[in-house]
């Protein structure tokens, strides 16, 4: 993977890129295109698809593979699923695919939910991720957190950065 990523990705020794497949029932060519972009995770949305065991049989061994979850979404409905990835996604939001909202406290609880009942498997959040509530997250159990509008709409990205890994 790492030979694919020179050629198509910059700085693609120093990044590992995550690409979150935010579209109705990804299929096989969808999981080509984002491999041999040079992926190293690759995110599915368990409400865009009936059955997302084909596109995670494709992705398997290749990349690590997440599913995300809405926040109205029972965490039950990964038990079919949860041999087969290596982490969830927690949606922070209600109204996935737009930036810049905020993040609905709801999202604690089902982050100590998610670790509580798959304890084997990493947790993100993604969406409306701040500097206000990313102690709050960590806390209830994340392993990664998702930022986008914390970081792109402050004066300083550099200094918010530093402030995020200090977290």
């Amino acid at each position: 993977m790492r030979i694919l990523k020179r050629f198509c990705m910059k700085k693609w020794e120093d990044i590992d890129y995550e690409f979150d497949l935010m579209i109705d029932n990804p299929n096989e060519d969808d999981a080509r295109k984002w491999l041999s972009a040079g992926a190293e995770r690759i995110v599915l949305h368990y409400e865009s698809s009936k059955d997302l065991n084909p596109i995670i049989a494709i992705l398997s061994g290749l990349v690590e593979i997440g599913i995300s979850i809405n926040l109205n979404t029972d965490i039950k409905e990964l038990e079919k699923y949860k041999d087969k990835i290596q982490f969830i996604q927690c949606m922070g939001i209600r109204k996935i695919g737009f930036q810049g909202q905020k993040f609905d406290p709801d999202t604690i609880e089902k982050v100590k939910s998610l670790k509580q009942m798959y304890t084997n498997l990493k947790v993100q959040v993604d969406g409306g991720v701040s500097l206000e509530n990313a102690s709050l997250l960590k806390n209830a159990g994340v392993d990664r957190l998702i930022v986008g509008s914390a970081l792109f709409e402050t004066e300083d990205i550099v200094h918010s950065f530093e402030e995020f890994k200090r977290i």
